[in-house]
Parts: structure tokens; C-alpha cells; sequence
């Protein structure tokens, strides 16, 4: 028998839900809210299935982000100096999330696009701003969509992984990220990384933003 396969990318988001640790203090009840994400972006599969093309043509292709992201098991990366951001989303979608950024003297709006599925790139567009105008929408635009963390850029051999300490209600959430040339681009994890999160949604900051 035939399953139509917009049932089976929800059985499989629903497995990935179910077999997701529960120790991420922000951590939802339930699925229900993100499978009514992944139902929203599926409505729309013709610019969905252009999506997903233009992200798999090429990883190498201008303003696409490669990044793989893992939980942090021990304290073996303290001892760098890190910089405090704040950063607030003015929209959260199944098409894109629009985020703005500040910390260091500097600040970004950043545009994304979703992950493509069965992929590990998405389309990024990034714009300096003011860091005074990034804080008055972060006060006035964001509805309290907010996360606050430090972040440590931390040299491995050839690879920069940068190294996220979550503040406030995600107190004690660390996790690490690397970015990557290709997909397939071959790495090795310090012994301070531990179990990778790619693909869970929950350890993603615009989730996480929108946690109580």
C-alpha cells in the first residue's frame, strides 16, 4: 500500500519527537505545535520542492548556511573569552525566521529560510544595522521572543566551533555548533562535544525564544 508522502515526513517528525531527549529545560509538552509547523510548510510543496532544489544544486552556492550543532558534555571548553549577545525574533514562520542580534559593539538582522529535509543547508541572508536600532526592536518588536547567551569562538586544528552558553530561563543549556564548507565535510569533535541536536528543533534559538 501506497503512503502518501506528506503522512510519512509527519510519522517521521513525530519519531524524531518521541525519541528527542527530555533534558532541554525548555522542552515542550507536547508535539502538537511543531507538527502544525511542518503540516504549514508542506502546504505549500511547489515552493517547497524549489526550496529544497536550490538548497541540494549546491552547498557551495552564496548565502547558504552548513552548520552542525551538538549538545556540550563537560567543561573542557571554559577558559576562552566570549561575547554577550541578545538577540529577538520579529517573525517566526514555517517559511523563515527573522532575527536581530546584538552584542560586541556590533549588531544583525538575520533572515532564514527552514532547513531543507534530508539536508543540512538553508538560506541565510544577513545586514549590519545600528546596535541602538537592534535594541529598541529587541525592547518594542520581538514580544519577548528572546534568548541571551555567550558565545565562545574556540579553535579545534582546522575547525571554529562556537560554543553557546544560554542565560536567563535556558540557564545551564551550553551547546555547540560548527559550520561547514559542505555537507559532507569531514570534522573531528573535541572530547567536550557531545550528542548531536542537528536535527532537533528544540535546541534551536528560535524555539527556545519562544519558550516561557
Amino acid at each position: 500500500m501506497d503512503i502518501p508522502i506528506g503522512k510519512c515526513k509527519l510519522a517521521l517528525r513525530t519519531q524524531r519527537w518521541e525519541r528527542a531527549p527530555a533534558t532541554n529545560p525548555a522542552s515542550p509538552t507536547s508535539p502538537e505545535r511543531y507538527i502544525a509547523w511542518a503540516s504549514a510548510r508542506d502546504s505549500v510543496p511547489d515552493r517547497w520542492d524549489r526550496y529544497e532544489k536550490a538548497i541540494t544544486v549546491t552547498d557551495r552556492a552564496q548565502n547558504i548556511e552548513i552548520e552542525r550543532k551538538f549538545l556540550v558534555a563537560g567543561d573542557g571548553w571554559r577558559g576562552h573569552e566570549g561575547t554577550r549577545y541578545r538577540q529577538g525574533y520579529l517573525a517566526i514562520s514555517a517559511s523563515a525566521t527573522v532575527r536581530v542580534r546584538v552584542g560586541g559593539g556590533t549588531a544583525f538582522v538575520t533572515i532564514k529560510g527552514p532547513t531543507a529535509l534530508g539536508t543540512l543547508g538553508r538560506i541565510e541572508y544577513e545586514y549590519p544595522i545600528p546596535p541602538s536600532h537592534a535594541e529598541h526592536m529587541i525592547e518594542m518588536m520581538c514580544d519577548g521572543h528572546v534568548v541571551e547567551k555567550t558565545r565562545y569562538r574556540i579553535s579545534d586544528g582546522s575547525s571554529i566551533w562556537e560554543v553557546d552558553e544560554f542565560h536567563g530561563r535556558h540557564s545551564g543549556l551550553v551547546i555547540a555548533e560548527i559550520e561547514l564548507a559542505t555537507a559532507e565535510q569531514a570534522f573531528s569533535k573535541p572530547a567536550w562535544v557531545g550528542d548531536e541536536v542537528t536535527h532537533d528543533y528544540r535546541y534551536s534559538s528560535a524555539w527556545l525564544a519562544q519558550q516561557p
